[in-house]
């Protein structure tokens, strides 16, 4: 579940930022926007707020490897439908990969 949720905060917090660009939003409002939670926080979420274009984005994204798989997901999937489907089936993965590791850890313990 650890997993589900680090991977949603990180994506609102990509989706933010690139919505904002162009609009009235100042860097403090969109920082305050952003979830207190996810692979990004605090670090990479601070670094995000002072981003002004797609470029700054994606070096944001670079220095968090786990992150630029989430980055590339939303930039193919901006208005596309059927790439937003699969999102859940993403996070089904994600989910499902944890709940086996989780389950297994368990089970070597109670050797």
């Amino acid at each position: 579940m650890e997993n589900i949720l680090q991977f949603e905060a990180d994506r609102r917090a990509f989706i933010i930022t690139i919505n904002s660009f162009g609009t009235e939003l100042t860097l403090d409002d969109r920082e305050r926007l952003y979830p207190t939670c996810g692979k990004l926080f605090p670090d990479g979420l601070a670094r995000l707020a002072r981003c002004e274009d797609y470029d700054q984005v994606k070096a944001v994204a670079d220095c968090y490897p786990v992150c630029v798989i989430t980055l590339c997901m939303i930039i193919t999937c901006m208005g596309h439908s059927t790439c937003i489907r699969s999102m859940p089936q993403y996070l089904l993965v994600l989910g499902t990969t944890q709940e086996r590791n989780h389950w297994r850890t368990n089970s070597l313990k109670k050797r």
